[in-house]
């Protein structure tokens, strides 16, 4: 089965981007322990860090440990066949409308960025629009979420195996 989309909910440490460094957290309010936001929405994430856990950086020529600079927290992916994005950004609205008060809470809280990341595979260049529904504008909006929205294009149809 090919995915042609994909997407998650992200919430991580406000801060900025460099070549040199990566993306680094710009202050100590932005640091967060996952597990308070996995006890804010009730579920386990697919994957979480806290500033300075220890990971592995294949940065340079040699794999080597470093630390993370920032922390995170990403929900379980959500998945979709052919461009169904609008029913795939539901579906995560679904899994965190029930916690718009407490995920509010944690914004106050913590100095974090909330995104929806979305991933689409394309074969050749056609591709149509993307389409979001009120409920998901509304939800973004009553959360401060983000939208990012990366498109890889295939030259052919092994994308997403």
């Amino acid at each position: 089965m090919n995915i042609d989309a994909y997407a998650w909910f992200i919430v991580k440490s406000a801060g900025d981007f460099s070549s040199e460094t990566g993306y680094i957290c710009n202050g100590d309010n932005t640091v967060f322990d996952p597990k308070e936001f996995t006890e804010t929405v009730g579920q386990e994430p697919s994957k979480c860090w806290k500033y300075g856990d220890k990971r592995e950086s294949s940065a340079s020529r040699k794999n080597q440990e470093t630390s993370y600079l920032f922390s995170a927290w990403f929900s379980e992916q959500v998945e979709a066949n052919g461009d169904d994005v609008y029913e795939m950004c539901d579906k995560l609205v679904d899994m965190f409308e029930p916690y718009v008060e407490g995920m509010a809470a944690f914004r106050q809280k913590y100095d974090v960025i909330f995104e929806i990341e979305i991933v689409l595979y394309k074969v050749g260049m056609e591709t149509n629009g993307l389409f979001f529904s009120h409920r998901l504008i509304d939800f973004c909006n009553r959360t401060g979420t983000e939208i990012d929205v990366n498109t890889m294009f295939a030259s052919d149809t092994t994308h997403g195996k």
